[in-house]
């Protein structure tokens, strides 16, 4: 079989095997150079999808990005601050790719015959000619006033940015007067500087990981010669995960970088289960013979949990958010990569350092470990004796947990995921809180003759409905508003003259909510208002436009970031649950297809009674649901089944030794679950570092996950007794399950 041959090879070349990994240790080195960082709505929206489809016609035909220049000063209406304002203006409209830059000298130039006002008091007499929202946009308050850029339409990203830092140059170019100070904020901005903040925090998280897990393994697994080699062969682990990623061109966002102290959790689990049988078989083995049982007895029982695990991440594809299905992906990679790692790392280490033990009554810890030993049996000898009520009690605060689950709010808000500090995060909220959102609720119109007059009408009286009926609504803007504008304030009677106001609105201002007789946008402005509430006024005005129906063959959809962040909520909501559902399916589908006996579905009893308790730990600590504890429950299941199944594997190799369910039950967990212990608490604080992430999104994701962890030590050890004595039916039945020759269990636990 595979593992006998990986095991003749092993102990037989460990030094080309060493250098193997050593090979491949250097390539994913060289794969992660090619792996960049993602933000923005790729991370977000299924682009393949008919809203993803939809918002890349929106952005592509109607949105051009913008930056604001949010600019202090003691007095804007000074001649001298102006001047120098009217200079800047100038500089950054040179600038290739910016389509235009408004500020407050434009707009007084513009009703003053082109020239800035002479004096203070000339100032305020142009600025009282101003239409009211137009002064409230450009000088929110008395030591404030903003200057719009905008970007040319169609432009890449990195062209965008390449802009947002040539006006940045431009500003440090001018030398603004003492007391001016002048920050670009904006979207691209907040984007571009949200993916410095992850990268940063990426590498943060997994040092804190690593040290945590290091401190962690030198405590608990002082009894264990080489202590510290699980953290070696998880950090080949990560490294090789890093270069498959580059290779494979999976790129990193919020999902990623919060999967990876998951990974180190989880790789450096498999190296413990590894290194606690060696351990265990090098105390009365020969080292060659001991590394040949640890490969045939542990590798297949540790494969078999990691494929469990497996399962949990793979219900995660199922996912409309692109970041959790990244989080899966990479978790794929990432527990495949360590587990292969130690399946060979482990072993060539130990033949090639000549790995022995430490004597048996050696120190302090290895007496706690064995009285560890002792009470662990005890109790699971007493919980398998009385597993019904351990199992009513366990369900009974699980079942608590899913009633309340539905109450737990939903959090789809970008700007609450990102550090509360951060420089464009402050300025862009400062922006909002003057001006309104920053993002209006743009309504996509498509069908053929979006430029007839039946349809430019129907525009018009939607928009005046449409904020008569919603005080959140601030303002309306359309190819019916613009034609008003440049036709003295009314529409025209028929198609020609629709078509010759058309005529006259300035391409510049028309490209953007018009584009040929096929497409328009309607944009509602709003107030600055709580994700909830944007759900809620989006869903009232497409009621609005179901009750008031464009003309025959016009479809009308919102889009942009308004719908695509509001969506989210109900993306998170369903797939919540499906993900789930999803992963008990495949996990109860996995463990009946390869194990075939009856107590192989225990599992599923604790599996269900910690996603259970995970609701129950949310709710109490006031933790929302976001884009990535959705998928919470999906990855518990992966999480907490590695242990059960460790669990159950034991169990099944003490029954085909002893055949006596309750010694199997009492030996099983006393031999795993010291290792299952050290390697849940050395997991949960690789889980804990997402916890000292200054993204609000992963800290969060680091509580549960640390949650998750610590239940999922309860399931295996307090849970899964009962299950085994309850499911396992009793001596004879097992016995007789036991002695079956076509489980794939013969190869023994870990």
């Amino acid at each position: 079989m595979f593992f006998e041959r990986v095991a003749s090879v092993l102990v037989r070349y460990p030094r080309q095997v060493a250098l193997l990994l050593l090979c491949l240790f250097l390539l994913g080195i060289v794969g992660m150079t090619g792996v960049s960082m993602e933000t923005g709505s790729d991370t977000y929206l299924d682009k393949s999808s008919r809203e993803g489809v939809l918002y890349d016609s929106y952005t592509e035909h109607f949105l051009s990005d913008n930056a604001v220049l949010l600019v202090k000063c003691d007095d804007p209406l000074d001649p001298e601050f102006l001047s120098f304002l009217d200079r800047l203006e100038t500089e950054v409209r040179e600038v290739r790719h910016v389509d235009s830059a408004q500020g407050l000298p434009d707009v007084l130039k513009g009703i003053n015959h082109g020239r800035l006002p002479g004096s203070r008091a000339e100032a305020e007499m142009l600025l009282g000619h101003l239409p009211a929202d137009l002064k409230d946009r450009l000088l929110p308050s008395n030591i404030l006033t903003l200057v719009l850029v905008d970007v040319e339409q169609g432009v890449s990203t990195d062209v965008s940015r390449g802009v947002l830092h040539s006006v940045q140059s431009v500003i440090e170019s001018e030398s603004p007067p003492a007391g001016v100070s002048i920050e670009v904020t904006g979207n691209t901005a907040f984007d571009e500087q949200m993916e410095d903040e992850l990268s940063g925090s990426l590498a943060v998280l997994i040092v804190a990981a690593m040290g945590l897990m290091g401190v962690t393994l030198a405590v608990l697994f002082a009894s264990m010669s080489h202590r510290l080699l699980p953290a070696l062969l998880v950090a080949v682990g990560m490294i090789l995960t890093f270069g498959v990623m580059g290779f494979a061109g999976i790129n990193l966002n919020i999902g990623v970088v919060a999967a990876f102290p998951v990974l180190l959790g989880l790789g450096i689990d498999y190296a413990i289960q590894f290194q606690a049988r060696l351990d265990e078989e090098c105390r009365h083995s020969p080292l060659p013979e001991a590394v040949r049982t640890t490969i045939i007895r542990t590798g297949p029982a540790i494969l078999v949990a990691m494929a469990a695990t497996a399962m949990g991440f793979i219900a995660m594809f199922i996912s409309p958010v692109p970041m959790v299905k990244s989080f899966g992906i990479v978790s794929l990679i990432g527990i495949t990569c360590c587990y292969g790692v130690t399946l060979l790392g482990l072993p060539a280490y130990a033949l090639l350092r000549n790995y022995t033990p430490k004597p048996a009554a050696s120190g302090r810890a290895v007496e706690m470990k064995e009285k560890y030993d002792g009470v662990l049996s005890q109790i699971a000898g007493k919980i398998a004796k009385n597993p019904v009520p351990v199992l009513l009690v366990a369900a009974f605060v699980a079942y608590g947990g899913v009633v309340a689950d539905s109450s737990i709010p939903i959090d789809t808000n970008q700007n609450t995921f990102v550090p509360p500090e951060m420089p464009t995060k402050l300025s862009l909220n400062e922006v909002t809180g003057m001006v309104g959102a920053v993002r209006p609720l743009p309504l996509l119109v498509q069908g053929e003759g979006v430029d007839d007059y039946e349809t430019i009408v129907w525009m018009d009286r939607f928009g005046e409905y449409t904020l008569s009926r919603h005080p959140e609504l601030t303002g309306v803007t359309s190819a019916a508003t613009l034609i008003k504008k440049y036709n003295g304030g009314v529409l025209p009677s028929d198609q020609a003259g629709i078509d010759a106001a058309l005529a006259r609105v300035p391409q510049e201002e028309l490209k953007g909510y018009l584009s040929g007789h096929t497409a328009g946008v309607i944009d509602l402005a709003t107030i600055d208002m709580e994700m909830g509430a944007q759900d809620r006024v989006k869903k009232e005005v497409m009621a609005d436009v179901g009750w008031m129906r464009p003309p025959p063959g016009i479809e009308v959809d919102p889009t942009g970031d308004y719908d695509m962040f509001t969506s989210l909520i109900a993306n998170i909501a369903k797939s919540k649950a499906e993900m789930t559902y999803l992963g008990f399916a495949l996990i109860f589908a996995y463990l009946v297809l390869v194990y075939r006996k009856r107590y192989a579905v225990s599992p599923i009893i604790p599996l269900v009674c910690i996603v259970g308790w995970n609701a129950v730990g949310m709710l109490v600590l006031g933790i929302n649901y976001t884009p990535m504890t959705a998928c919470l429950g999906s990855m518990t299941i992966g999480v907490a089944s590695e242990y059960t199944i460790l669990m159950m594997e034991r169990y099944g190799e003490e029954m085909r030794e002893h055949g006596d369910p309750q010694r199997a039950i009492r030996e099983g967990v006393q031999k795993v679950g010291t290792a299952i212990t050290v390697s849940g608490l050395v997991t949960a604080c690789g889980f804990s570092a997402l916890v000292l992430s200054n993204f609000q999104i992963i800290a969060n994701f680091g509580v549960t996950t640390v949650i998750a962890v610590g239940f999922s030590l309860i399931g295996a050890i307090i849970i899964m007794p009962a299950a085994l004595a309850v499911v396992g039916g009793g001596k004879k039945g097992v016995e007789t399950e036991a002695q079956q020759d076509d489980a794939p269990s013969s190869t023994g636990g870990a």
